[in-house]
This record gives structure tokens, C-alpha cells and sequence, in this order.
């Protein structure tokens, strides 16, 4: 079933897949443009990428190489969004080398030790059974596109950006990232804007009926998924009702030094149907030198960089990801102690908003017993007599301490429950 797999350069296998919506104009991408797998797989893996992209790749020199005329700038960020409570982070920016404008959504390590399998209908992020219908979504990675998507007003500033420049709109994303990025695509696409999408190290994210929807729109290699090495968090939420691979099948690894790049496999099964066969060739497994989660970083070069060097660099991968384990739990305590500090303000204030009713209480009783005692004062000089005032003084000041003793009591359980929280 499945169509013979290929080992050649990008150049030639771009021609084996025609764009049917008629973007993918080969005869004006240069060589270097036809590298579009791994320029996606660069910007996923870029760290500080205003920094990284632009003196590893994206450079001047480059632009002019391949587009002689261009007067465009080489990198443009058009803004930022994320993170969001859901973990939705990445930058937009136009690529002229590329000849794109792209999303470019970031993985985030902590949140990727364990998404939920929990799905949601397509009309949570508005593509409902007239669009497609039965598909379904994980609700997490959802949930956390459209906290990107609201906080970008609907990718406007990008989509403005793109508009009449003669460019083609991408979206990719790394692990969790990459959720995100098909979520994107499908939306965008179905909004007449997106028709490239580019995943890396992405698990299954749609069900068949939502891979099948993305598969025919994001035919062939204008929806690439890859996979590199023995990277098996692709694998990590497994294949069933719920859930299905989305886009053809990529796999990557060694180095080719003739090309800069990775060796590559493809498998296409000439279907839209997704995990109909498991094709070995396509599926991770274990590479020489390197850990899965190794593997998990290194898509055409190391996470943290944008370009050169192309190999694996086992020492530099270990040491990012034991930063952002570090930084993970800086957040994160850093996260509770602002909660806690936020509890013990508010408890404080329901504490002095207390001792204020008791000191009200207080005086209100204490006028209160004031007022008759003068009174009966007042009567019992007239007539000679004071039994009667006595006893009025001892029973309402009696129960003046009581209430007053009460209030104390409550103030001192609400302080109490402030320490502990705090």
C-alpha cells in the first residue's frame, strides 16, 4: 500500500508532490528554497532566534544569493504571543529567503511529561460538522491554541503582514509546539490563508476523521510531519478512536554531508486515511550516540540554534535541557509562592476587615450599655433606689464580653488560617 520510499534531496522530491490548491510554485524557489523541511525544522528548534536565525541562516548575504533582487529585509518578526497558562508559545515573522510568512509555535518541555488524552469537538476552536464533521481534537492542545489565537486577535498582525506581498503562509511547531501548529493549520486553512504545515516531533493530535480532513487539504509534502531518529514522543499518546497521525510521514537521521541536512525516508501511502499501515521505515528507533529524548532535540541541528552546526552535539542538548528543568522549577516555585503571598493578602484582609466589625461590635454594645445605666442612675436618685440599676449594669455588661470575647475568638481562627496558608 504504501508507495515506494525515497532517499534523494529535497529539490527532486518536492516535484513528486503537486500542491492542489496551486501555492507551491517550484520554478520560483531557488535551490536553497527548496530546503523548506529543514528551514521549518530550523525555526522550530531556534532559541533566542532573533539572534540565532539571523547569523546562522536567514542572513543578508544568503537573500541576495538566492533572490538578487530583493529589497525586502532578511528576518522580520512581526510579534510575539505566549506563554499562555496552557503552555502556547512562539513568535510570527516573514522569511523572504523562504518566500514565507510564517507561525512558528514552541514546544515546552515540562507540559509535554504529560498531556492529557481528553478531546473536545472542532467547534471549540470554530470548525464545527458542517466543516468536518465527527473530527475531534485534543482539548488540551486546544485549549492552549486558542489562548494563542485570542491573544493575536485571530493571527492579525500576521495575516495582515502577508496580505498582497506575493508570499506563502506556513505554520510549524515542535512537540507540544507542534499541536498547536496543526490546530493552526486546519483553522487557517480553512479560512483561505494557510496551505503549507510543517510538524516536528508532534504526537497524535487528531482523530481519523480530523487527520483525513488535514491530510486532503495538506497533501503530500504541504504537510510534512517529522520524525527523527528514535524520537518517541511522537508516539506517546497511541493510536485508537480518538486518535490518529495527521500529515505525511518524514523520518530523518545520520548527517549527510553532501546536502548539510539529515538522510530522509518518506513514506506516503497515497491515501488521506492515516495509521492505516505502520510503515518501520517511518517510525522511530534507536540511532547510534544518541537517547530518544536527544533525538527529541535535534532536527537538523540542536535546539537552542537556528543553523550550523549540523550534527549532534549529545553534551549541548543535555545541558538545555537541564536548564529548563532548573528554570521549570524556578517558575514553578516562583508560581507558588505568588499564590500563597495572594491567599494570605486576601485572608489578612478578611482578618482586618473581622477585628474591624468586633471593634464596632465592641462599641456599638458599650454605648449601647452606656446610654441606659445614665438612665437608670437618673431614677434612682429620684427615688431613693438602686437595686434595679445594678442589676441592668451587671446583666448587659455581662453580655457585652461575651459578644466582644466571641468576635475575639473568630478573629483569632481567621489569623490562625492566614499563618497556615501563608
Amino acid at each position: 500500500m504504501w508507495a515506494t520510499r525515497i532517499l534523494v534531496p529535497f529539490a527532486l522530491s518536492l516535484t513528486l508532490a503537486a500542491d492542489v490548491h496551486g501555492q507551491a510554485q517550484t520554478n520560483n524557489l531557488t535551490p536553497d528554497g527548496y530546503w523548506h523541511n529543514r528551514y521549518h525544522s530550523l525555526l522550530s528548534m531556534a532559541g533566542a532566534y532573533n539572534e540565532t536565525c539571523t547569523n546562522q541562516t536567514f542572513t543578508q548575504e544568503s537573500e541576495l544569493r538566492n533572490f538578487p533582487d530583493s529589497t525586502r529585509p532578511p528576518w522580520q518578526v512581526i510579534n510575539t504571543f505566549g506563554p499562555t497558562p496552557s503552555g502556547c508559545e512562539g513568535f510570527t515573522v516573514i522569511v523572504p529567503e523562504m518566500n514565507k510568512a510564517l507561525i512558528v509555535f514552541k514546544g515546552n518541555y515540562e507540559l509535554e511529561q504529560n498531556i492529557s488524552t481528553e478531546v473536545v469537538g472542532w467547534d471549540y476552536f470554530g470548525m464545527g460538522n458542517d466543516t468536518c464533521y465527527g473530527c475531534t481534537v485534543n482539548k488540551f492542545a486546544a485549549q492552549g491554541y486558542m489562548e494563542c489565537k485570542n491573544e493575536t486577535n485571530d493571527w492579525k498582525d500576521i495575516i495582515d503582514a502577508y496580505s498582497g506581498q506575493k508570499l506563502v503562509f506556513s505554520i510549524t511547531g515542535h512537540g507540544l509546539g507542534g499541536m498547536h501548529s496543526l490546530i493552526a493549520s486546519a483553522d487557517l486553512n480553512n479560512q483561505k490563508i494557510a496551505y503549507y504545515s510543517h510538524t516536528q516531533s508532534v504526537p497524535r493530535t487528531f482523530n481519523q476523521a480530523g487527520a483525513r480532513h488535514y491530510n486532503y487539504n495538506f497533501n503530500g509534502e504541504a504537510g510534512e510531519r517529522a520524525i527523527a531518529g528514535n524520537d518517541i514522543f511522537t508516539e506517546s499518546i497511541p493510536a485508537g478512536p480518538n486518535y490518529a497521525h495527521a500529515g505525511t510521514p518524514f523520518y530523518y537521521y545520520g548527517l549527510n554531508t553532501t546536502t548539510l541536512g539529515m538522510y530522509m525516508e518518506v513514506c506516503w501511502s497515497g491515501t488521506f486515511d492515516s495509521d492505516v499501515v505502520d510503515d518501520p521505515a517511518c517510525e522511530p528507533r534507536a540511532q547510534v550516540g544518541s537517547t530518544s529524548e536527544q533525538d527529541k532535540y535535534f532536527y537538523f541541528t540542536p535546539v537552542g540554534q537556528c543553523g550550523k552546526p549540523y550534527v549532534m552535539n549529545t553534551t549541548d542538548i543535555d545541558s538545555w535541557i537541564s536548564a529548563t528543568v532548573q528554570q521549570d522549577a524556578i517558575d514553578e516555585a516562583s508560581s507558588s509562592a505568588a499564590s500563597s503571598a495572594s491567599v494570605a493578602a486576601s485572608s489578612s484582609s478578611v482578618v482586618a476587615a473581622s477585628l474591624s466589625s468586633v471593634s464596632a461590635a465592641s462599641a456599638s454594645s458599650v454605648a449601647a450599655t452606656a446610654k441606659p445605666v445614665s438612665t437608670d442612675t437618673g431614677a434612682a436618685q429620684a427615688t431613693g433606689g438602686t437595686g434595679s440599676s445594678s442589676s441592668s449594669r451587671s446583666s448587659t455588661s455581662g453580655a457585652t464580653v461575651a459578644r466582644v470575647a466571641e468576635w475575639v475568638a473568630v478573629g483569632a481562627c481567621l489569623l490562625f488560617g492566614a499563618a497556615v496558608l501563608a
